[in-house]
């Protein structure tokens, strides 16, 4: 990991912390507009510690795109709607580096396994999820947290796979903690209000995300 990789990592902590500050103290403005930066630098630094795994940076830039979107939710709920299927494109980014780098060649029908195991869960998820939330918002919503879980199994396997196992481990660790991070989201918002709700969705999402960069530039560079 080069100088300014490392540089920019911390200017990123700095700027979460910043962030998570005034998400604590409930001050809109420095929150709209420090939400963006920290993905924008985690983005350059993604490029230039990995700038041939564009799979990475693209699901990381996904990742600043869903955050802008997001912010508007509040006025329209199309904003979540739109978010999600941005993080899915994330996700689905990560998920394709993850399969990617395993050391031996993965057959079709692992993929389509995988498929039919989001949407069958998806189905017998949305029998409890339906009961809170509208269906709108409660099928892609549970898709989405399905795929999520679908690249923790597939990161498991990987790690499982390789000699180096470190940066796997922080991969999926930073992926349990994006779970927890989407769950409380979807929760604080459809279904409980509690105090300081984006100050514990916010810790754990950046959280995962510097997680996940870092495991992917450890595996990869």
């Amino acid at each position: 990991m080069t100088q300014s990789v490392i540089i920019l990592l911390i200017v990123f902590g700095c700027v979460s912390i910043f962030h998570l500050i005034s998400t604590l103290f409930k001050n809109p403005t420095a929150r709209f507009i420090s939400k963006p930066f920290c993905m924008t630098i985690l983005g350059v630094a993604t490029i230039i510690a990995i700038p041939n795994y564009p799979l990475v940076y693209i699901g990381v830039l996904l990742s600043l795109a869903g955050d802008i979107v997001i912010l508007f939710s509040k006025k329209n709920k199309i904003f979540f709607g739109i978010s999600i299927l941005v993080f899915f494109g994330t996700h689905i980014c990560y998920l394709s580096q993850i399969l990617l780098s395993f050391p031996y060649h993965i057959e079709w029908y692992f993929y389509l396994i995988g498929v039919a195991l989001c949407i069958i869960t998806t189905i017998f998820s949305l029998h409890f999820v339906s009961k809170k939330i509208e269906t709108k918002i409660a099928v892609p919503g549970t898709f989405y947290l399905v795929t999520i879980f679908y690249v923790i199994v597939c990161a498991i396997i990987l790690c499982c796979s390789l000699q180096k196992v470190w940066p796997v481990l922080l991969i999926i660790i930073g992926y349990l903690l994006f779970f927890i991070s989407d769950n409380c989201l979807v929760v604080f918002k459809f279904i409980i209000k509690i105090k300081h709700e984006h100050f514990y969705v916010m810790l754990t999402y950046l959280s995962a995300q510097i997680l996940i960069v870092i495991g992917f530039i450890l595996l990869l560079a």
